[in-house]
């Protein structure tokens, strides 16, 4: 009897094991500005994350491998992304869909060229996150990356292969002529100071971490 009861105690624990894994959990993909959303098991989705998770730490090794110094690293990584991603090719459709994807496809818009210079950065060990900006009278909103050197940010401009390692270097015009100083000025101060950041969230630890704030934000029904 007491080997039936453990028989059907493994069973049961094989099939909880495998409901859990199969939960069904979304995913989306934007194409052309349109997102649509599909279900995966929970296992796929685990192992994709950890794949990407590999991927991104083991690329931003490779490239700062020999670089000395905080904006030797930084600058290895801006220069191979400038080098590797590119703007879309005419007519071809903008998708939005994991980090990782982009670095594959080798293009992506200057919002996703933001996006895996600052993953690998922070991959490297640094503060890093991307801002849509647009201060009072300027004609175009412009995407800027930052990255913590030290005790100073740094702004780069990944699209049009621009970088402010000195702060004089701000005053330089933009290409629709306002300079990236009035740009720099246009930040919410918030952003600066340490909080878990879209890079961050591609790493396991701060990805548990946000998504329990999030989920006990939500129980106690806070705004985040």
């Amino acid at each position: 009897m007491k080997t039936l009861k453990k028989i059907f105690a493994s069973i049961a624990l094989a099939a909880a094991a495998f409901a859990f894994l199969v939960f069904p959990l979304n995913t989306r993909q934007g194409i052309g500005g349109v997102v649509t959303t599909k279900k995966i098991p929970l296992y796929a989705k685990a192992c994709g994350y950890f794949y990407r998770d590999y991927q991104y730490r083991e690329l931003s090794d490779q490239i700062t491998r020999g670089a000395k110094g905080d904006a030797e690293k930084v600058m290895a990584i801006y220069n191979w992304t400038v080098a590797n991603i590119k703007r879309p090719p005419k007519d071809f459709p903008i998708v939005d869909d994991h980090i990782w994807d982009i670095i594959v496809r080798r293009y992506g818009g200057n919002d996703q060229i933001a996006d895996v210079f600052t993953t690998l950065v922070s991959y490297a060990g640094y503060e890093a996150f991307w801002e849509k900006l647009k201060p009072a009278g300027a004609e175009r909103a412009l995407v800027l990356s930052f990255v913590r050197i030290g005790k100073e940010w740094k702004a780069f401009d990944l699209y049009y292969n621009r970088y402010f390692l000195r702060d004089e270097d701000l005053g330089q015009p933009t290409p629709w002529g306002t300079a990236y100083n009035d740009y720099m000025r246009s930040i919410d101060k918030a952003k600066l100071f340490y909080h878990i950041r879209r890079p961050d969230k591609q790493k396991l630890i701060p990805r548990l971490i946000y998504e329990s704030e999030e989920l006990a934000a939500r129980l106690l029904g806070k705004k985040r």
